[in-house]
């Protein structure tokens, strides 16, 4: 691949490392935003730079996404601000008691906003009723 990804695309990229392993990332939604290019980039960049960088993408989920849920849980936290929040689906993998603000290029945001709910109601309809019944 001769072309250089652009910053928009790499939450791309980032969801799908997070895609990898989703019982270490705890991610289920992140498979959603793959596309051919991003696998291809994820896949060139992998073999050219670790072999281990998806794991290290589903271990940061893991960590924050369990971090944010103990904090949450002992009232430390009632607002997760996240910025460069990329496709992260945090707000759908949180209790919905907790607040969320993401934070990103204007272009990943557009993106996101218009496609999230499409890309759930592929995964599974039951599960996206559940969601769609959750404050967001």
């Amino acid at each position: 691949m001769d072309e250089n990804i652009e910053i928009f695309e790499t939450a791309f990229v980032t969801a799908d490392f997070r895609a990898h392993d989703t019982s270490l990332s705890k991610d289920i939604y992140a498979h959603l935003w793959s596309t051919k290019r991003t696998k291809e980039y994820k896949n060139e960049y992998v073999n050219s730079v670790s072999k281990y960088e998806p794991l290290a993408h589903c271990l940061r989920n893991r960590f924050f996404l369990d971090k944010i849920k103990i904090l949450h849980a002992k009232k430390d936290i009632e607002i997760l601000i996240n910025f460069g929040c990329g496709f992260s689906m945090y707000p759908f993998l949180l209790p919905k008691s907790l607040l969320h603000i993401e934070i990103d290029m204007p272009n990943s945001i557009s993106f996101k906003k218009k496609n999230r709910f499409l890309a759930i109601f592929r995964y599974s309809s039951k599960e996206t009723n559940r969601i769609f019944a959750r404050r967001f």
